[in-house]
């Protein structure tokens, strides 16, 4: 593990857990616009390539109107990393397949499990081993008890959603997976975005190297013929959730740089929660579930929790 230098805290908590429920708005969001992208065009490996493509084209817009973008994108060229620290988009591009292709098997409550079961798990690690940007952060007893009762929630909600019973339950180890990537990806997004000096810039990063491991899958199997293509659906609701991918990445990276992985990727849920929500008060007009509400209640518990400082394990 190369030495991480940690920064200065420019974001205050509050503020980074406000990014970091707003990042877990919008990706619960982006998660159900996929799922039925792929659902149109055939392929939830092509609706990852849309979705990416579509983020790409408003971080290209942004290049263009924002200079200090630009300059943060030269600061990465001039300040060789190591290699891992550019694959945060790869693991980007795996939630986005991984959702369009479970969500409809398995259903938004059960792939909530799986994914927070994973992203907690390897927040809790990445702080402990130093991987981003917030430097080591030992194990505590307050920091497994929010890990706990970040699952706890995630349980309580999928109750009020209801889980589905003949759901493929066998695919929970590849969501679980799926959420360890993500606290990868943002433990290495936070490292990259100290050299760029501007989340945007760090964003572009993880537009190429996602596309790219998108595209190294998706050409040989569509030149085979083995991936179907119903052509581009014409609603435009379903092209939002690339449009969300920066700002995610983006509001993540404020988070994580200020409060580490963990703390950060329990907003991410508090938001995720918050917003599947409302999804479900849109769909439907009912009156929010309590089992939701409970969620959101112990996912608070869980954020504030996970942020006392009583250590039992580790070193500082």
């Amino acid at each position: 593990m190369d030495t991480v230098t940690t920064p200065r805290k420019s974001t205050p908590a509050l503020a980074a857990i406000g990014f970091a429920v707003i990042a877990g708005v919008a990706g619960a969001a982006q998660s159900a616009v996929n799922a039925t992208l792929g659902q149109r065009v055939g392929s939830p490996l092509s609706a990852a390539l849309i979705s990416n493509l579509c983020g790409g084209l408003l971080l290209a817009v942004i290049i263009t109107a924002v200079p200090e973008v630009r300059r943060g994108i030269g600061r990465i060229r001039r300040s060789p990393q190591p290699w891992w620290i550019y694959c945060g988009g790869v693991f980007g591009a795996l939630f986005l397949f991984t959702g369009a292709l479970t969500v409809p098997l398995i259903g938004v409550a059960l792939f909530t499990v799986g994914q927070v079961c994973g992203q907690t798990g390897g927040g809790l690690l990445a702080d402990r081993t130093g991987l981003g940007p917030a430097g080591r952060r030992p194990v505590t007893a307050f920091r497994v008890l929010g890990t706990l009762l970040a699952i706890t929630a995630v349980i309580v909600a999928g109750v009020g959603r209801g889980f589905d019973g003949d759901a493929a339950w066998w695919l929970l180890p590849l969501v679980a997976v799926m959420g360890v990537g993500l606290a990868v990806q943002g433990a290495v997004n936070g490292r990259l975005t100290l050299t760029a000096g501007q989340p945007f810039a760090t964003s572009v990063v993880n537009f190429l190297a996602g596309t790219s491991a998108i595209l190294v899958v998706f050409i040989p199997l569509r030149l085979a013929g083995t991936i179907p293509w119903n052509g581009l659906p014409s609603e435009p609701w379903l092209y939002v959730g690339g449009l969300m991918g920066p700002f995610v990445v983006v509001c993540s990276v404020l988070a994580i740089n200020s409060v580490g992985v963990l703390r950060a990727g329990l907003g991410v849920l508090a938001g995720q929660l918050t917003g599947a929500l409302a999804l479900d008060l849109a769909r439907t007009g009912a009156a929010p579930s309590p089992w939701i509400l409970a969620g959101v209640a112990i996912t608070a518990g869980a954020v504030w929790v996970s942020g006392r400082t009583k250590r039992v394990v580790g070193e500082g």
